[in-house]
């Protein structure tokens, strides 16, 4: 979550994607990064936990990253967060390609 103050100051996510091989399977990786602040180490540790928010209480559930995780676990993918160098958020998550 960007937080920006006037429109001066508003963030910007970027979204790519691409095709890697991991383990000699071919996946479609998602990359989604932003130029917030990046995350404190207790959130980048605790981020997928369920429950786990970094808002205000009654402002999030702290569902989101957890459920997101389980989905992407559950089709055979991988999914991870770190902190940008210079700042900001990316999250990376790996999707297996399946042939029918």
């Amino acid at each position: 979550a960007m937080r920006a103050g006037g429109l001066a100051d508003r963030g910007t996510i970027e979204i790519s994607t691409d095709s890697v091989v991991d383990d000699s399977c071919r996946n479609i990786r998602v990359v989604i990064s932003d130029t917030g602040p990046g995350l404190a180490q207790d959130a980048l540790a605790n981020a997928f936990d369920p429950f786990f928010t970094t808002k205000e209480p009654g402002k999030g559930t702290g569902l989101s990253l957890s459920v997101s995780y389980a989905l992407i676990k559950g089709m055979g993918g991988k999914i991870s967060l770190v902190n940008r160098e210079g700042g900001g958020a990316v999250v990376s998550i790996l999707l297996p390609v399946v042939k029918e």
